[in-house]
Formats: structure tokens, C-alpha cells, sequence
């Protein structure tokens, strides 16, 4: 068996050239700044443009990846509409509607929360819910006291100013 294969000769250049050195015995200069050094191929990541063996068919390239369709995650479960009402009308019951507001905000809380628990998590707002229903009874508390405060202030009032027959002396 002889060493040399007559079906495939050797190559006549078995790998690029190097750069030519200079008296100094540093690589030539590129002609301008950034340009590649002066062999067949070159480029700056490596040899991709390198033309192969002479002689030797070329290798078959690595086939491009083929992506899938894109996973965007699992989809967001929606809001209970009647939970984010329910806390918005709470909410402006404190300045836009005062005792209007607080009613409907405790009214939609309690119909979120029977809502969302026939829902069985598919939906979320029992935290949005929970908080109207909180904010609404905190300002009927808030106006109840304030009732009760004005009802007394009238009824000693009109005690302290007639000497006869008043509410607040029946009550006594």
C-alpha cells in the first residue's frame, strides 16, 4: 500500500498562508487601519471563507435550526370585573359619591367573592374584592358614626334651647 492515494492528491496548499514578516520580525501592517491581513480566507472570526482542498469535493454545511413556534408562556387569567368595580366605588365613595358609592362597593364586593368561589380560579380579584368590601364598610361605619354624632348634637340642642317637652327629654 503506497502512501499516496491516487484518488485523492495532496493538496497544494495544506493551510493558509501566514502574513509576511518584516525586517523587524512583526507581522506586515494592514494597508489602512482595520483591514484583514493579506491571506486567502481570512476573516475575523476564522476561515469560514476558506475555498477547501483543491481536488477534495467541499463539505456539506450544518443545516439551519428550524424554530418551533414561540411559547409565550401561559395566558394571564383575567380580572373580576365586579371586584375592580367593587374597589373603585369604594374608593370614590370618599369623594365623589359619598354614601351612593360605599353602598354599591360593599353590594359588588359580596358579588365578586360569590363570583370568583364558583369561578374555581379561573379569574382573579378576590384581593381587589376584599379590599372594596373593606374600603365600603369602613365609610358606612364613617357615616353612621357622623348620623349618630349629628342626630345627638341636634337633640341636645334642641333640649338646651326649649324648656318644655323636647326628643331628649322623652328619651330620658
Amino acid at each position: 500500500m503506497s502512501a499516496e492515494n491516487p484518488q485523492y492528491p495532496p493538496p497544494a496548499q495544506p493551510y493558509p498562508q501566514q502574513p509576511q514578516e518584516s525586517q523587524q520580525g512583526a507581522a506586515a501592517p494592514a494597508p489602512y487601519p482595520g483591514a484583514a491581513p493579506d491571506y486567502p480566507g481570512y476573516t475575523p472570526g476564522g476561515y469560514p471563507n476558506y475555498p477547501g482542498y483543491p481536488g477534495y469535493p467541499a463539505q456539506p454545511g450544518y443545516p439551519a435550526y428550524a424554530a418551533g413556534p414561540y411559547y409565550a408562556g401561559p395566558m394571564p387569567r383575567k380580572t373580576n370585573g365586579m371586584a375592580i368595580a367593587s374597589l373603585a366605588l369604594s374608593i370614590a365613595s370618599f369623594v365623589v359619591i359619598p354614601l351612593i358609592g360605599a353602598i354599591l362597593g360593599v353590594i359588588f364586593g359580596h358579588i365578586a367573592l360569590g363570583q370568583l368561589r364558583r369561578s374555581d380560579g379561573a379569574e382573579e380579584g378576590r384581593g381587589l374584592a376584599i379590599a372594596g368590601l373593606a374600603v365600603g364598610y369602613v365609610n358606612l361605619v364613617l357615616w353612621l358614626l357622623t348620623g349618630l354624632v349629628i342626630i345627638i348634637i341636634v337633640l341636645a340642642a334642641t333640649a338646651a334651647s326649649g324648656g318644655g317637652t323636647s326628643l331628649l327629654a322623652s328619651l330620658w
